[in-house]
């Protein structure tokens, strides 16, 4: 079984002297959510400002979302070292879901192949999920002193998310 994945990628900019107004101007892209220090959110004030852009959702192209990711903000370089400089965390998140199908019974590994040890136990019959970030966006993320997060939820065919 070939999984349906679908990636999105999120970039974040948090810290006690961000502006989210000046990031989108000196950006030139609509952020996906700001937020000001001092603002509520559910039963607290936050402490730090923010400014967050995520991706299109797409499918299991991680290649294709950090492309654009790069076109959008590599000329961009010095507007988030000076963020880091005066004390703001940069957080490139990719996040996703993938479904797979399960194999649940030694019948049903036998009639596709597997060799199981026993006991048996459920397993997946999809091709392990690979995220690959070239060379160019590590030493982009690494210019901007930016931290890496992944979150992929496995969706079980015809059942629900476990993360």
């Amino acid at each position: 079984m070939v999984p349906k994945t679908s990636l999105r990628l999120r970039c974040s900019i948090w810290g006690t002297n961000v502006h989210p107004e000046a990031l989108t101007t000196q950006f030139g892209v609509a952020p996906s959510k700001t937020f000001l220090a001092g603002e509520s959110r559910r039963s607290y004030a936050r402490d730090k400002a923010g400014w967050d852009w995520e991706s299109a959702e797409a499918g299991p192209d991680i290649e294709a979302i950090l492309g654009t990711f790069l076109q959008l903000f590599a000329p961009h370089e010095a507007v988030f070292r000076q963020c880091v400089a005066e004390g703001a965390v940069v957080v490139v998140s990719i996040s996703g879901t993938t479904e797979v199908g399960v194999v649940d019974s030694p019948a049903e590994a036998a009639s596709r192949g597997y060799t199981v040890p026993e006991p048996f136990a459920p397993f997946s019959d999809a091709d392990r999920l690979e995220l690959f970030i070239d060379s160019a966006t590590l030493r982009f993320l690494s210019s901007i002193s930016a931290s890496l997060r992944t979150h992929i939820d496995i969706a079980l065919e015809g059942g629900g998310i476990e993360g």
